[in-house]
């Protein structure tokens, strides 16, 4: 017992460092007085200002209250308390009126009963000196001083009153009936006496009877929170179901069969009683390699044992561990590499194996799927991924409880003749100040150097050349072009270089499209003719690569307006053009315009003028037909011809000849407008030759045309 009072001793210091605070005070002044009064009005204002619990066992039903705050407790030390018993059921029935049973005073026991009982006691006389040997001063009158006292007093009562019925007993709140009857069922009041009589306010109700049952609850939700170093960290839930004082733990040595208590004393859980949700205890065993059962029970304010909480299962085993060593390496192949390590034999006993991580910078990346085998020779294949250049590995040893203890690092180191990844997403854009900006997405590797920037302008996309090289962090890149390139197209290629002055292959080229601002060169015609009817014109056309359409005018100088003669994409591969629309001796001039792709035009650069001159001669007329009619009215040669053209026909001349060797003769003229004539003036068996002219009012006519010969009969 001599252990519960120093235990409950350390928490008893902070009311006793208030008594010897007691002392140094001085008399207070009337402010100070009127000041205690309120603290003490304040500290009563509760709802519930005795709390009264009650249980059967033995066929007696104990009764225990509780003050709730140190002004009621003061008082009930001066006054006492009285008990009130009522017979309010009665074989199952409720009763019309409460039959009162017994009316109680109880009172504190004076100091010779607490003597007796502190000689058999220990808790009685621990408690015993807050009330005699070291009494409050009468002379203090600082109200802070006091209450501190007495809510240190109260606590220390409170807690020697629940583990010690004896105690309860002699500070009057606790009372054993033991004239209960079985078919009754009663209600206790207790009430606070008071100098003037018994308190209605302060006073506490319950319902109590040997057939009421009480159900039993047991400390819950035990739980080994961790083992290290030969010391067991227990928790477990504080009850919301029952209220417990104190705690006993309980331990077996032999698997649950028999447990031994290992508090000697009741464990006081220390903290903010409002805040506390979870008790924790530590208990140290001396032998390593044993399975330890532990469980948990209750002590109530009645000082009576819960029934025991859930077992828990403790398997003592060597926690501090030693770290793996002597970590090595060697390559299996080019994609995979042999790790060993050893670890003491005689620890193997406290570990469930080994794990194997590889360092992937700011993680540890687990390289065995399952726990690798304790069993000696230790060592593991990981893979080797492409591109790996130094690898650093780690070792764990897995203890029982899955904890870890990590070896030194081990550095790998890869011969790398891997070409890199090439970059992925090129893609870039020339602006029409001949800013290149390139962008991609980086290689995949970890070990790249550099990305090396090729360009290749002409008409051969493979003769690159290199014009940039940025750092492994670049993922962009700005170049500048000629925009007057010999051709619209620049290719570019990003190669990625790593460490080892690897390579990437089978890299993407882009072709980047300079921009279109100057316009194409313009064609070029290269024959202008014209005949009696039509004017026809030959050209080149234009240089430039990027003409998508071409547009043939015409406009007469003396006027500002193009007609559009013809318009063809440059596919069609057009060269020539036969213009009928024209007039002699009026000039004109013909336009070619060369249009690209972004809509920029050559211009009127091309141009080709004409002038088609007043003839002195025009063209003969040569579709004509003679043919020899019989009949008697239209005896006779019948002439027919056709001719074309711009200028209006005044006339038409008749010529013939008979024979082979005579000259052309008139034979008449007829108005421009007739195409035929019967010739009725010839003579019989006669061979006769015709042809046609042509008179214009610009009194110019037509060459000699076709001849037509007939024979008459």
């Amino acid at each position: 017992m001599k252990k519960i009072i120093t235990y409950i001793t350390l928490l008893c210091l902070v009311s006793y460092s208030v008594i010897g605070q007691l002392k140094k005070k001085e008399t207070p002044s009337p402010a100070q007085k009127s000041e205690k009064k309120q603290i003490i009005k304040e500290n009563t204002q509760t709802t519930a200002l005795l709390q009264l619990l009650a249980k059967h066992k033995d066929g007696r039903i104990v009764l225990r209250w509780s003050p709730v705050n140190p002004k009621v407790w003061d008082d009930g030390n001066q006054y006492g308390y009285t008990l009130q018993r009522e017979v309010i059921r009665r074989d199952g029935k409720f009763l019309d009126r409460r039959e009162k049973s017994f009316v109680k005073s109880l009172v504190f026991a004076g100091k010779s009963q607490w003597v007796a009982l502190a000689e058999k006691n220990d808790y009685a006389r621990l408690i015993k000196g807050y009330f005699y040997d070291q009494p409050i001063p009468v002379w203090e009158k600082d109200t802070a001083v006091i209450n501190n006292a007495l809510k240190g007093r109260l606590i220390f009562s409170m807690l020697t009153a629940d583990l010690s019925p004896e105690v309860a007993g002699n500070m009057a709140l606790s009372y054993v009936d033991s004239t209960v009857k079985a078919n009754e069922e009663y209600v206790y009041t207790v009430s606070q006496n008071t100098a003037a009589g018994v308190s209605s306010a302060i006073q506490a109700k319950i319902t109590a009877g040997l057939a009421v049952r009480i159900p039993q609850f047991a400390p819950g939700n035990l739980v080994d929170l961790d083992f290290v170093d030969s010391t067991v960290t227990l928790k477990w839930e504080l009850s919301t179901r029952t209220v417990y004082t104190a705690y006993h733990v309980e331990r077996s040595d032999d698997d649950g069969v028999t447990f031994k208590r290992i508090t000697s004393t009741p464990y006081l859980p220390l903290g903010n009683s409002a805040n506390l949700k979870e008790i924790s205890y530590i208990d140290h065993v001396r032998e390593l390699h044993k399975t330890y059962v532990y469980r948990v029970k209750g002590i109530d304010p009645f000082a009576d044992e819960s029934e025991p909480s859930n077992l828990v299962r403790v398997y003592a085993y060597q926690t501090r561990l030693v770290s793996p060593k002597n970590l090595d390496y060697s390559f299996v192949n080019n994609k995979a590499i042999l790790i060993k390590w050893s670890f003491p034999d005689s620890l193997l006993i406290n570990v469930k194996g080994f794990n194997l991580y590889r360092n992937n910078g700011d993680k540890l990346e687990k390289q065995n799927e399952r726990l690798i085998s304790k069993d000696p020779p230790h060592f593991h294949i990981a893979k080797i991924k492409d591109h790996d250049e130094n690898i650093i590995y780690t070792v764990s040893a897995v203890d029982l409880r899955e904890k870890e203890t990590f070896s030194d690092p081990l550095l790998a180191i890869v011969i790398d003749s891997i070409a890199p990844a090439k970059v992925t997403k090129l893609k870039g854009k020339i602006d029409k100040k001949g800013i290149v900006k390139l962008s991609w997405q980086p290689s995949v590797d970890r070990d790249v150097f550099s990305y090396d920037i090729y360009r290749a302008e002409g008409l051969n996309p493979n003769d690159m050349y290199m014009v940039k090289q940025v750092t492994a962090k670049d993922t962009s890149v700005i170049d500048s072009v000629n925009l007057r390139g010999a051709t619209r197209y620049v290719y570019y290629k990003v190669i990625v270089a790593d460490y080892h002055t690897n390579y990437s292959t089978h890299n993407d080229t882009i072709r980047l499209v300079r921009p279109d601002i100057f316009p194409p060169d313009p064609p070029k015609f290269t024959a202008l003719g014209n005949t009696d009817s039509t004017v026809v014109l030959n050209w080149a056309a234009s240089s430039s690569e990027d003409v998508m359409n071409y547009k043939l005018y015409k406009r007469f100088l003396s006027d500002s307006t193009k007609k559009l003669l013809l318009a063809f994409p440059s596919n069609q591969m057009i060269t020539t053009y036969a213009d009928k629309d024209w007039e002699e001796e009026k000039p004109m001039v013909y336009i070619l315009e060369a249009i690209d792709g972004e809509g920029l035009s050559s211009g009127d650069s091309c141009q080709a003028k004409i002038r088609v001159l007043k003839p002195l001669r025009r063209a003969a007329v040569s579709i004509l037909t003679a043919t020899y009619q019989s009949d008697h009215d239209n005896k006779g040669v019948k002439l027919q011809w056709k001719y074309i053209s711009k200028k209006p026909v005044v006339k038409y001349l008749i010529m013939r000849k008979s024979g082979k060797e005579n000259d052309f003769e008139k034979v008449k003229d007829v108005s421009g407008d007739v195409l035929e004539f019967v010739d009725m003036k010839v003579n019989a068996k006669t061979e006769y030759t015709y042809t046609v002219y042509a008179f214009f009012v610009d009194k110019t006519s037509t060459y000699s045309g076709k001849e037509a010969k007939v024979r008459t009969r």
